[in-house]
């Protein structure tokens, strides 16, 4: 399922809705918009806690894809 809604839905769209919410010369980075946005769309589809969430993208590799992470990226710190 995450690889269907990976190819059929066009996340960039986040830029342009958050572009005013990132400061890019301020602070450290953050988190890519669209990655985020992803992992809280994955959490309310598979009825996951933020921790268990991070947990379960260490080691599925469907949710790694679903992220665009290599398989050997660390994923976000659960906090």
């Amino acid at each position: 399922m995450l690889r269907q809604l990976n190819e059929l839905v066009d996340f960039s769209f986040e830029y342009e809705e958050l572009k005013e919410r990132y400061c890019l010369d301020n602070g450290k980075n953050a988190i890519a918009r669209i990655q985020m946005f992803k992992y809280l769309l994955m959490k309310s589809i598979f009825e996951l806690s933020d921790v268990d969430i991070v947990e379960r993208s260490k080691y599925d590799m469907s949710f790694k894809y679903f992220l665009d992470m290599a398989p050997e990226k660390s994923v976000i710190d659960a906090s």
